[in-house]
C-alpha cells in the first residue's frame, strides 16, 4: 500500500489491518519454531551417524591390522611348516641310509659266519 492509501483508511480499518498482519506474523513465527526444531533434529541425526561412521572407520581400520597381522602368522607358520617338511624328509632319508646300512651289516655278518 502506498502512503496515501494509508492516510484515507480509518482507524478501524488500519486496527484490522495490524490485527490481520500480528496474526500473520505469529503464524510465521511458528513455522519458524518448528522449522527451527526439525533443523536441530536432523542436525542431531547427522552428528550420530558422523559419530556412527567414525567408529566404523576404526573399526574397520583395526579389523584390517588384524588381517595383516594374521596374514603374517599364517606365511610364518607356512615357512615353519616347510621347513618342519624339510626335516621330515631328511630324517625319512637317514632312516632309509641307516635301513641299508643296517641290511649290509647284516649281510655282512651272514656271509662271514658262512665262512
Amino acid at each position: 500500500m502506498k502512503k496515501k492509501e494509508v492516510k484515507k483508511l480509518s482507524k478501524s480499518e488500519l486496527l484490522e489491518i495490524l490485527i490481520r498482519l500480528k496474526a500473520q506474523n505469529n503464524k510465521f513465527q511458528k513455522e519458524l519454531e518448528e522449522k527451527t526444531a526439525a533443523l536441530e533434529q536432523c542436525r542431531m541425526e547427522l552428528e550420530a551417524a558422523l559419530k556412527k561412521q567414525e567408529q566404523t572407520e576404526r573399526d574397520l581400520l583395526a579389523a584390517k591390522v588384524r588381517v595383516e597381522e594374521m596374514s603374517a602368522r599364517l606365511e610364518e607358520r607356512q615357512q615353519e611348516g616347510g621347513q618342519v617338511e624339510a626335516v621330515t624328509e631328511a630324517a625319512l632319508r637317514i632312516n632309509d641310509v641307516f635301513a641299508k646300512a643296517l641290511e649290509a651289516a647284516d649281510q655282512y655278518i651272514k656271509s662271514f659266519r658262512e665262512e
